[in-house]
């Protein structure tokens, strides 16, 4: 009798353990805590400005000039700056730099090109960014034409210095993320997309008229870019990082969700 009522009791704790093993499983797990982190794009190098302005030739070498009205795009002009510098070169020889005037709320170039009646090569430019330390060129981009104009300033070119960028692909993500069971989102809160260890764009939370957040990033890629884009969120609230289950793979110039239909991302905390 006494064994069949061991046996009863051992049965009896044996069937409760998978109960105690679920409540464990139950037990929310929290991120290791660490600073705020300082997820931002870098579009920085480390060139000094160039000495373009030593470098014009004099007036008299040249019988000829030309005119050029340049604006920068919308991907570089967010970073325009009173110091930065455009210049015209013809092969190796600069024939002509400026500095950037206000004009309608824009930065505007307005270059004077020195040069001859029959140059051999095409006039090509360079745009020097002072906030981002780069050079960005334009080789071959028109030819030299006496008394000529390159771009108005009523209609100015937008030369492709793009594609010299850092990063001058583009993919649009809007996501949504389903909140994770150990924070509530608060204005603290950071979201980032990431290509391997690079930050490759950050976005801030759109609220919808029923309460949906989403988030837009532009997400910037290398040329020929063909990397995972994977995102990672930070709660202020439990100063901890949260990566998502789900990636992308990068591919410019393309959409991934919308605000009325998100890509949704599910997240785990990095431990």
């Amino acid at each position: 009798m006494k064994i069949n009522k061991f046996i009863s009791i051992s049965m009896a704790i044996a069937a409760l353990l998978p109960m105690w093993s679920c409540k464990g499983d139950d037990i929310p797990e929290y991120p290791v805590k660490v600073d705020r982190p300082e997820w931002a794009v870098s579009f920085t190098g480390d060139e000094e400005a160039p000495s373009w302005d030593a470098d014009v030739p004099a007036a008299g070498k040249y019988q000829f000039s030309m005119t050029a009205a340049v604006q920068l795009s919308d991907y570089l002009g967010r970073f325009a700056d009173a110091d930065d510098r455009i210049a015209a070169f013809i092969g190796d020889e600069c024939r002509g730099t400026v500095k950037p005037i206000d004009y309608d709320g824009e930065k505007l170039f307005l270059l004077h090109i020195r040069g001859n009646t029959a140059e051999s090569e095409p006039v090509s430019l360079r745009y020097y960014s002072a906030k981002n330390k780069r050079v960005y060129t334009c080789d071959g981009l028109f030819d030299f034409e006496p008394n000529g104009s390159y771009g108005s300033v009523m209609s100015p070119v937008v030369p492709p210095f793009d594609d010299t960028a850092k990063y001058p692909e583009l993919m649009t993500v809007t996501v949504s993320v389903t909140q994770h069971s150990t924070f509530t989102r608060t204005d603290g809160d950071m979201i980032a997309a990431f290509i391997g260890d690079e930050c490759r764009a950050t976005a801030e939370p759109e609220v919808t008229a029923d309460g949906t957040v989403t988030y837009t990033f532009e997400v910037r890629g290398c040329k020929n870019e063909t990397g995972t884009v994977r995102f990672s969120y930070f709660s202020n609230q439990v100063s901890g990082i949260y990566d998502a289950y789900e990636s992308l793979r990068f591919v410019n110039e393309s959409t991934e969700g919308t605000v009325a239909e998100p890509f949704k991302l599910t997240l785990k905390p990095r431990i």
